[in-house]
């Protein structure tokens, strides 16, 4: 790209300025065709996914980024249901959500007031520190930027790219939906 560039300043004296206009022109138009993005559904294979040199430049590149990305996409649904699963092991009298404050609290009907919100905020300490919840923290980091990548994939508006995000996160519902134990509300708050 830049040795267009290079050859059309070096070269101008030895051209004329016509030749010179349309080698600018010409280096223009393909800086544009790189550079710009389609805003419209397209069916394409020449793409850029996510970064300048994840492009796809042949047919089977963009067939091989399609299997990535739709292995991406059921692994973004299997995160999800791995969250839910490890909730409901490590804490299944706790709704997501809602801070229970009878929860390992010994306290409870005590007549102290002091002592049973001493409790509480030792309790919560304890589950705030635990290990089941950093691993859950890394998984919803982990959940939230496989699911920005997939919207930004999306974004590019190739068909080919979109159908594969659809088809792995069905895929991915079908393997692990099934087994979820969350409420239909918790199912869209990623």
């Amino acid at each position: 790209m830049f040795n267009n560039a290079k050859q059309i300043c070096l070269s101008t004296e030895t051209r004329t300025s016509l030749d010179l206009y349309r080698s600018v022109v010409s280096f223009k138009q393909n800086v544009y065709e790189i550079v710009m993005m389609m805003s419209y559904y397209h069916v394409g294979y020449k793409e850029f996914i996510l970064f300048y040199e994840l492009r796809t430049l042949s047919a089977g590149a963009m067939v091989g980024a399609c299997f990535i990305i739709f292995a991406v996409a059921i692994l973004y649904e299997g995160i999800k249901f791995l969250r839910d699963y490890l909730q409901q092991r490590f804490d299944p009298d706790r709704h997501v959500g809602v801070i229970n404050s009878n929860y390992d609290n010994p306290f409870v009907g005590s007549s102290s007031d002091k002592l049973s919100k001493r409790a509480q905020r030792i309790s919560a300490k304890r589950a705030i520190l635990s290990g089941s919840h950093f691993l859950q923290t890394i998984l919803h980091v982990l959940q939230v930027f496989i699911s920005y990548c997939l919207m930004l994939i999306v974004m590019t508006f190739n068909i080919w790219l979109i159908i594969a995000v659809i088809a792995g996160a069905g895929v991915g519902y079908f393997l692990f939906g099934w087994m979820k134990h969350s409420t239909p509300e918790d199912e869209h708050n990623h």
